[in-house]
């Protein structure tokens, strides 16, 4: 049986990574060796999760980001690569529910919210803009959209 750690020396990015499912993928993964790069919105969350987080292996980093916001991407995705020297794994986590109203009472910006959030963040790496598709997936990344979906490379 191999017991080398399969994710040592990569870089995971998780969006969404102050919420329960964010955590929970940082600590498996750290597990398996991975440095980690939480995002998130929430400054309070990341903090938490990152003091829950501390003695994981190969430690945690944290930045605060919308990922509904291109310009937040592309600093989000320049800060990571400068701290951790890359991007090798992306969980993209984030998501945004928006309110349960019927559509005749559904507020516009919480509309607005969710499209930004799950739809645009999602569709980003298509984008002209080099940060983000750097971000989202660069040539040495895997991007894991509810699946392993190898892009280019990958492990």
């Amino acid at each position: 049986m191999d017991n080398r750690k399969r994710f040592a020396g990569k870089v995971l990015v998780i969006t969404g990574g102050g919420g329960d499912i964010g955590r929970q993928t940082a600590q498996y993964m750290a597990g398996e060796g991975a440095s980690i790069a939480l995002v998130d919105i929430d400054a309070e969350k990341l903090a938490a999760a990152k003091a829950e987080l501390a003695s994981t292996a190969g430690g945690v980093s944290t930045y605060r980001c919308d990922v509904g916001s291109y310009s937040d991407l592309q600093a989000a995705a320049r800060s990571i690569e400068h701290d951790l020297g890359g991007i090798d794994l992306l969980f993209n986590n984030a998501g945004y529910q928006g309110a349960f109203e019927p559509l005749h009472r559904y507020p516009a910006d919480d509309f607005e919210a969710v499209i930004r959030v799950n739809v645009l963040k999602a569709v980003s790496a298509r984008s002209e803009i080099p940060g983000t598709a750097a971000f989202l997936m660069s040539d040495a990344a895997s991007c894991i959209t509810g699946a392993n979906i190898p892009i280019s490379g990958g492990i």
